[in-house]
């Protein structure tokens, strides 16, 4: 299986920290995949560029969400 991110230790401007379910410490930074998103504004990628936004990243035991942004459809169907 997979690993899953458990639980985020810290978040900062584009990056964030986390434990995953392999019991790995992480840190990923989102900046450099977000910058090509600034002048996309359609994008659900466009909203989380800014600060306040991103900082409110949260985890459900498997991903990375933020509320509001995107709905997130299962395999099976179930939002």
């Amino acid at each position: 299986m997979n690993p899953r991110i458990k639980k985020i230790i810290s978040i900062d401007p584009f990056v964030i920290k986390a434990l995953w379910t392999d019991k790995q410490v992480r840190t990923t930074d989102f900046g450099k995949f977000l910058s090509e998103y600034f002048d996309k504004k359609e994008s659900i990628f466009h909203k989380i560029l800014d600060e306040n936004a991103f900082l409110n990243a949260k985890t459900d035991g498997r991903t990375i969400y933020w509320d509001g942004i995107a709905e997130m459809e299962d395999y099976d169907g179930k939002v």
